[in-house]
């Protein structure tokens, strides 16, 4: 590992310490981890009232549920109107006994805001991000 490698995984510590030199650059191998997107249709009257419900429930999650990792939400550039919100969790499993125990009463006041439309589960398997 070199000295700029130590450096930046010591400021992201969920990167692992592993790191190696490509023909591209640096190159991470992040830990897994699952990552679930969540996309929604939220009209722009309920946008202010869902995000408020989104934080407090993404705060509540991660507070109370083992393997949250908390989320990010998005809104589209094009249509203000769609809404991805990026919840991230430690394994598959974790947020599988999430979604058949808590899932209803924790995300309640999301829909009361706004309509799921989709989700789905993705692994990480890298990340490039600063």
């Amino acid at each position: 590992m070199t000295v700029g490698c130590r450096e930046d995984a010591e400021r992201r510590p969920h990167i692992d310490e592993i790191c190696t030199i490509g023909c591209a650059g640096l190159a991470w191998r992040a830990k897994p981890v699952i990552q679930i997107i969540y996309r929604w249709r939220v009209s722009e009257e309920n946008r202010t009232a869902f995000l408020d419900a989104w934080r407090r429930t993404t705060q509540s999650i991660r507070e109370t549920t083992e393997g949250a990792r908390g989320s990010f939400c998005i809104v589209s550039v094009d249509d203000p109107t769609e809404v991805l919100t990026v919840a991230r969790w430690d394994n598959l499993e974790q947020w599988q006994v999430f979604v058949t125990t808590a899932k209803s009463s924790s995300m309640r006041d999301m829909h009361m805001f706004g309509e799921q439309v989709s989700h789905a589960a993705f692994e990480q398997v890298g990340d490039y991000t600063v």
